[in-house]
């Protein structure tokens, strides 16, 4: 609205023009358009947000947190390694231990199937005594035992494959995590440091020289533009890198330390 001011008082003393003076209200209309979708887009992220606390109706007035605070990342050796004691792998470590059980089970049974009997016999003619030993095999048994350590076997094998499947994959996701977070951490301080201050000092110093007739106004909004974006680059990366820390907290099943 400042610039639409602006504008207008150039326009009155005759050094604007009505072209540009229409151009300002029509940007001025968009950029309400715009704010009013965000605001609209604010209210139904607090109506989604109010239900994972089972309300229909969201009991605060605003939302507090500092986008821009991270926590601290160890390298990502340390992470993977803290990563591959998690519970989501640790389960295929519990399946294992079951698999190896069962097989050596099936093994057991394997030898206990064998029935050895022992006894003493008397012979009625002569009543001599004889000692009697004899064992008794199920029928197909070996048959039978043989196929199921097989699939105990290779019931075994597949866990073991899922879990390696699992780590693979894991690794592909946490270093996606990592790489990515360090991409935008580095794009937040390069904007916080360098190129917002940069933006901010051309504007001032734009809207100086438009003031006194020295610079037009598209050069002016082009600046406005250029710092705009800017602002909102910033702000997508900050949160890009926010949900990756959230990826990487998941993953390593621990959060990460906060900053000091």
């Amino acid at each position: 609205m400042n610039t639409l001011a602006v504008l207008e008082n150039r326009a009155k003393q005759g050094a604007g023009t009505d072209y540009e003076v229409r151009r300002a209200r029509a940007a001025l209309a968009q950029a309400k358009l715009r704010l009013n979708s965000l605001r609209r887009e604010y209210q139904r992220g607090s109506v989604k947000l109010a239900a994972y606390w089972g309300e229909t109706t969201p009991k605060w007035i605003v939302l507090e947190g500092d986008l821009y605070q991270f926590r601290e990342v160890v390298s990502y050796e340390e992470l993977y390694r803290e990563a591959q004691s998690s519970p989501a792998i640790a389960v295929f470590a519990s399946e294992a231990r079951i698999r190896d059980a069962e097989l050596a089970l099936l093994k057991t049974q394997s030898i206990s199937d064998i029935n050895w009997q022992l006894g003493v016999r008397q012979f009625e003619n002569s009543d001599d005594t004889a000692f009697v030993a004899g064992l008794s095999i199920p029928l197909f048994s070996g048959t039978r035992k043989t196929g199921a350590v097989k699939a105990a076997r290779a019931a075994q094998n597949e866990v073991v494959f899922e879990q390696a499947s699992a780590q693979l994959k894991m690794h592909v996701q946490l270093f996606e995590a990592y790489s990515q977070r360090a991409q935008h951490l580095a794009a937040v301080n390069a904007y916080r440091n360098t190129i917002l201050p940069e933006l901010s000092a051309s504007l001032r110093a734009t809207q100086h020289a438009y003031e006194a007739g020295r610079y037009s106004y598209i050069e002016l909004i082009a600046v406005q533009r250029e710092l705009l974006n800017a602002k909102q680059a910033l702000i997508e990366n900050a949160a890009a890198a926010s949900l990756n820390q959230s990826t990487i907290e998941q993953l390593v099943a621990k959060p990460l330390t906060p900053r000091k």
